[in-house]
Parts: structure tokens; sequence; C-alpha cells
């Protein structure tokens, strides 16, 4: 009976969890939608119009330096190489990125090893896109965060299915994007390590004790 009794409890704890966490999600996302960064409004109802703030705690950054080069994005529970110029070698010298073809770029990016973690990947073009600040240009990016960011185009690991395994390529200089077939082509390289996980979708740490 003891046995039963504690399966019962534990079926019953994860059901209450996982609702919680729904719940908790459910009311952020509907509270508070995806922004764009834009701060300057062009015309009524446009994404500056409406004055979306990202929904972090009173006082909290939305970045936060948890190595001296490395960016944790509090939005998106991502971590990201602020300044690939400052790893040396393949990436190349600090002020001074070094560009590279996309297979090198996505061999470069799984072998790297920094900061006490060897998981690092190139970010696919979504993950590009959540650090892009559409209120600026050349580049649309926080560069008190990501300092030495080309005004060209880097490299992302999205492919597309028109053709044959197409590349993405997100602008740093406004934002856009484009897709090339051409691998021999160079650009530039920002890894990423973690999912995109919201801290608002964490919820608190006693939903995952189990």
């Amino acid at each position: 009976m003891a046995g039963e009794y504690q399966a019962y409890k534990i079926i019953y704890v994860w059901t209450v969890r996982a609702f919680v966490k729904f719940l908790i999600v459910y009311l952020v996302e509907t509270a508070a939608p995806l922004v764009s960064g834009a701060t300057i409004s062009y015309i009524d109802g446009d994404d500056a119009w409406w004055d979306q703030e990202i929904p972090f705690p009173v006082g909290w950054p939305r970045f936060d330096e948890i190595h001296p080069n490395v960016q944790y994005d509090r939005y998106t529970g991502l971590e990201w190489i602020a300044d690939p110029s400052e790893l040396g070698g393949i990436w190349g010298v600090e002020g001074f990125p070094e560009q590279m073809t996309w297979t090198d770029a996505l061999a470069a990016c799984n072998a790297l090893n920094y900061a006490g973690h060897s998981d690092w990947r190139m970010p696919n073009s979504k993950e590009l896109d959540s650090i892009t600040d559409f209120s600026k240009a050349h580049p649309a990016i926080n560069e008190q965060r990501f300092k030495n960011t080309k005004d060209d185009n880097y490299f992302s690991s999205s492919t597309t299915n028109y053709g044959c395994e197409n590349y993405f390529r997100n602008d740093a200089s406004t934002g856009g994007k484009t897709w090339d077939p051409n691998r021999d082509k160079k650009g530039y390289i920002r890894p990423v390590r973690g999912k995109l996980v919201p801290w608002w979708g964490k919820g608190p740490k006693w939903l995952w004790k189990y």
C-alpha cells in the first residue's frame, strides 16, 4: 500500500507541476508578445506604436555578462559569444573577426571549447533574429553587448527546402536575411549554446525537481 501511495503521490505532483508550468507560460505569452526592439513609430499600429516591452522583473537587464566574453540572454536563455575575434586562432584577432566558409564555420563552432563548455554551435536563423535590434542599423544589434560586430552577413545553421540545402544568412546591417546556395562564400560567425527557453517559461525551480 505504501508503494502504491508513493506512486500516486508522484503522479499527482507531476500533474500539478505540469499544469502550473503551462499556466505560467500561457499567462505570460498572452500578456507579453515578442518584440522586435523598435522604438520609433512611423505610423499608428506599427510595432513601436504599441510600445511593447520585454517582461523582465523590475531592475533586470536583458543581457548578463556571465563570462568576460559571453552574454547570457535572459529573454531566450541562450548564451552568446560576445566577440568571436577574442577567441583568437581561426577566429581572428581582437577587433578583427575572421570569415569562414559555411562548412568550416559549422565545424569550428562544433569544435569550440570555451568558458567551460564544449557544446557551442552555429545559431539558427531565428536565434540570430532574437538578438537583432530593429531600432538600429549598421549594425542592427546592441554593440555594447556584442562589440566588434561587423556590418555584414552572419552565417546561420538554417537551410531551406528550396533547391539543395541552401543556407540562410542574417544581415547584421539591417536585420534582414537571405539564402545562398554557394557555400564557398565566406561570412562571419557568432557561436551560441543552450536552447530557446525564456526565463518566464522556466517557472520556479521546484517545478523541475522530478
